[in-house]
């Protein structure tokens, strides 16, 4: 079978999506951290699994760039830096270091 036959049709996902996933807040928020998190993955992880990251950029963004490699890496997540959290990770770090 073709990956065309096994893949769902799109208005059954779009019908479930929009019967499961109701657009309250907290799941928006949601897919919107995946969606940002998926996009960022594939655009690093495309220099090592070149054919891998760019079939699935095809699928997860067709009407983006043609190829994920023309595309520059993700900027802007300052916003989400914690610095008091990566002071606590770092001491573990230094803590698992004398282990």
């Amino acid at each position: 079978a073709s990956r065309d036959q096994l893949a769902p049709p799109l208005i059954m996902v779009q019908q479930l999506g929009h019967y499961y996933m109701r657009d309250t807040p907290m799941q928006v928020k949601a897919l919107t951290a995946i969606d940002i998190i998926c996009d960022a993955i594939l655009r690093w992880l495309a220099p090592v699994l070149s054919f891998t990251t760019e079939e699935a950029w095809r699928m997860y963004r067709p009407d983006a760039e043609p190829s994920v490699h023309l595309t520059l890496f993700p900027e802007g997540f300052d916003q989400f830096r914690d610095d008091a959290l990566a002071q606590h990770r770092s001491r573990i770090a230094a803590y698992r270091g004398y282990l």
